[in-house]
């Protein structure tokens, strides 16, 4: 998830989510499928190009994680937000959050 970030590869990032993502892109919000949230972070990435992602908090339980981390673009900073619940053994992103930092 991180190194999708870090490369701003929407293709990439939705492998890790769940096959309905609840998602907040600043001031988009919604429950979108894997192909709609593909197109809308694909579209985040293409106006905000990420120069670096670092994880700042993980934690959680054995079945649902979370991670919070800050996305810094070459015009501003963002703070993401995803929660992993996991299913079948496997672990998906259930909700995803992009906020502009200091807001």
């Amino acid at each position: 998830i991180s190194q999708a970030l870090k490369a701003g590869n929407a293709k990439e990032l939705v492998k890790f989510m769940n096959d309905n993502v609840e998602m907040v892109i600043l001031d988009k919000e919604g429950i979108y499928s894997k192909s709609q949230a593909e197109m809308i972070l694909r579209d985040f990435f293409s106006k905000n190009q990420p120069k670096k992602f670092s994880l700042m908090h993980q934690g959680g339980k054995a079945e649902s994680k979370y991670g919070i981390g800050d996305l810094t673009t070459g015009t501003q900073s963002f703070r993401i937000y995803f929660l992993l619940k996991t299913t079948n053994g496997q672990s998906l992103i259930h909700q995803f959050r992009i906020e502009k930092e200091n807001e």
